[in-house]
């Protein structure tokens, strides 16, 4: 497979990621007004698909919250999604009042998958309205912008465009607190390229928190077919064998010289961070029978929050959910 197939199966996997969140809100697991403009409805999804869904997008959704009164007193709190695709989270934000004006978010994905998200919110008047800004061109890379919402192509292995796009086209402050998102993203990415944006992130940001989101898992026999079916998409998980486990995660991070890692399964993350009523209500939505297959599933994703930071170590804490009763 040569690069460009390579990086064409990737961007599918955002068509594959929306159509399986837009069928997650239509079962009622969460709220997302906005999901439908970025997505088509496409086949109805499995209850253990839509139970997974969910239980992924509550943890980033929890990070992002948590670090945004984490930082509530900040004049300004910038977040970045890598490989945002067509995620709407910006609008989510603004629904919910969350943000600031002097908050900035940034929006970082392959030209093609902006170009196509920038054209959806131009074209889509319950978006414009969401956005409360007009769109301006950027001049100095494929997307488009607002004072506070900023959309950038950028090819991430190549780490100086991505530090142009995030310190000149964004204008982000290296000084300012900073949440990085990174959900599915630097497992497509051969380690030398994701070590790179995080060696970059690590080194510049002096208030710097991160959320990743991957699989691992890919010695035993589900991981091995997990594997293998991902492959036989076009898009393999260059970085899986590099970094297999939770613990390898974890070192990973520490490699990067962030202060605090806490890493965990996503199983270990459901068990401890969702309660026991959101268990009862999506099960009410959907009874799911493959608890066992479900639980195997969630064993096999891995999910890192990093601190790196000059001030308060805890902050690293105080990005996690308050554990369950």
């Amino acid at each position: 497979m040569d690069l460009f197939e390579h990086d064409a199966a990737v961007q599918a996997t955002n068509d594959d990621a929306q159509t399986t969140k837009i069928n997650t809100v239509a079962r009622g697991y969460y709220e997302d007004p906005f999901v439908r403009y970025f997505a088509r409805t496409g086949s109805r999804k499995s209850p253990l698909i839509n139970r997974g869904t969910w239980v992924r997008v509550q943890a980033v959704y929890d990070s992002v919250y948590r670090f945004l009164e984490t930082y509530r007193e900040n004049s300004c709190r910038q977040i970045v999604s890598l490989g945002s695709g067509f995620d709407s989270l910006y609008f989510q934000l603004q629904r919910k009042g969350l943000l600031q004006e002097g908050d900035r978010f940034l929006d970082v994905d392959y030209d093609s998958v902006i170009s196509k998200k920038v054209e959806i919110i131009r074209t889509n008047p319950e978006l414009r309205t969401a956005l409360r800004a007009d769109l301006t061109q950027l001049t100095n890379a494929c997307g488009a912008k607002t004072d506070q919402y900023i959309l950038a192509g950028v090819d991430l292995r190549l780490v100086e465009d991505f530090k142009r796009v995030t310190e000149e086209v964004a204008g982000f402050n290296l000084k300012k607190p900073t949440l990085v998102i990174c959900e599915l993203v630097l497992i497509y990415m051969e380690p030398k390229y994701s070590d790179a944006v995080l060696s970059y992130l690590s080194s510049s940001f002096a208030e710097l928190l991160l959320f990743n989101f991957e699989q691992v898992g890919p010695e035993d026999p589900f991981g091995k077919q997990m594997t293998k079916n991902i492959e036989a998409r076009g898009s393999p998980l260059m970085g899986l064998v590099a970094y297999p486990s939770v613990r390898a995660q974890k070192e990973r991070f520490q490699k990067f010289n962030f202060n605090a890692v806490a890493a965990m399964s996503m199983l270990e993350y459901y068990s401890k961070f969702v309660s026991a009523s959101e268990k009862i209500r999506t099960n009410r939505l959907e009874p799911l029978d493959e608890i066992e297959e479900f639980e195997l599933i969630l064993e096999h994703y891995c999910t890192v929050w990093a601190s790196r930071t000059t001030g308060d170590l805890a902050h690293i804490e105080r990005l996690l959910p308050p554990e369950a009763g």
